[in-house]
């Protein structure tokens, strides 16, 4: 339906049976012809149409009827309308070819994080570029931590290089200008952690107020022993595994992955790294959410209540490095 029509109509009056009911008004504000296409089928070629030009309003009186129920009261029907442009040319069927091309929304690239304090902890505001930032006293942070910090529907992650007292100075420069209201949350990237006896669980979530399209997660262990399919990163296959899982207004479990061939079983593209001198070993997969050739859907979340999670329920503290990054846009609807 085109959104630039404004369809409007007088208050409807009592009439007798089979009389035109108040008009219906219709002002095409759309930037090309469209048209009217009146019926109770989708079939074109039965209907009868009214082509309304640029800027043009028309009444139509024929569309709204007034008549008589069987037990005499007043009944108001109106008829069904299809709203078309005139001016895209139709494929054979007569439907409307789509061309799909990239969006301009703002990226979305983020860690999945272990939150280990949390709250309004910048002392005092920040500029863009700059690379340092005081937090309130009690902030608990200690070099090789991150912060993931939001404000005004913007979020921003950096790791943490060196702590005195409570200046921090970062790997990544500000490009925004944070204020004391921000959300900090001090926070371990690396998710190599020991969930064995208590679940660990790493999360992700949008600003308030924002809402967040994921259309893949990027999973990267580096290890110094020999990974393949059968190991965990370079560990033996895990016991309870890895959850994904998503809170958007309900619980969902996405996948529990014990090994590197679990990961592979659901993954878009995946690769290992062989160890080059003096170097470690790698795996890397991506799981691709949005697209017909993929999964087909996309992770919606709303900052105001959702947000990603993994479940971690073994000890992954033999494991170099793990990190999970969720990439996607800012949903402006």
């Amino acid at each position: 339906m085109i959104s630039n029509v404004t369809l409007t109509a007088a208050t409807p009056t009592a009439l007798t049976d089979g009389q035109n009911d108040a008009p219906i008004q219709l002002q095409n504000t759309s930037p090309l012809p469209i048209e009217i296409w009146e019926g109770g089928t989708d079939d074109y070629a039965s209907a009868d149409k009214l082509t309304v030009a640029k800027g043009e309003v028309v009444c139509l009186p024929n569309l709204q009827y007034s008549g008589r129920s069987e037990d005499g009261g007043s009944v108001t029907l109106l008829k069904n309308l299809y709203f078309l442009d005139t001016g895209i040319p139709r494929e054979p069927t007569g439907n409307i070819p789509v061309a799909l091309q990239d969006q301009t929304m703002p990226m979305v690239v983020a860690p999945l994080h272990i939150d280990l304090n949390s709250g309004n902890l910048i002392a005092s505001a920040v500029a863009v570029d700059d690379t340092q930032v005081t937090l309130t006293a009690g902030h608990g942070a200690t070099p090789g931590d991150s912060l993931f910090i939001k404000e005004d529907g913007r979020c921003f992650s950096a790791g943490i290089l060196t702590v005195v007292t409570n200046l921090l100075t970062l790997d990544t420069p500000f490009d925004y200008a944070f204020t004391p209201a921000a959300s900090v949350c001090v926070c371990d990237v690396n998710l190599n952690v020991d969930g064995s006896s208590v679940i660990k669980t790493a999360r992700v979530k949008p600003p308030a107020g924002t809402l967040w399209n994921i259309t893949r997660l990027h999973v990267r262990m580096v290890d110094d022993t020999v990974m393949d399919a059968g190991t965990f990163a370079g560990i033996a296959a895990l016991t309870r595994g890895v959850v994904l899982r998503v809170h958007n207004g309900i619980v969902k479990n996405v996948a529990n992955v014990k090994t590197n061939g679990d990961l592979i079983s659901v993954a878009s593209y995946y690769s290992f790294d062989d160890k080059p001198p003096s170097g470690e070993y790698g795996f890397t997969s991506n799981h691709v959410f949005g697209g017909q050739e993929h999964v087909g859907v996309v992770i919606r979340l709303d900052g105001d209540e959702d947000e990603l999670r993994v479940l971690i329920q073994d000890d992954l503290t033999g494991i170099g490095t793990l990190r999970i990054t969720a990439i996607g846009h800012v949903v402006r609807d």
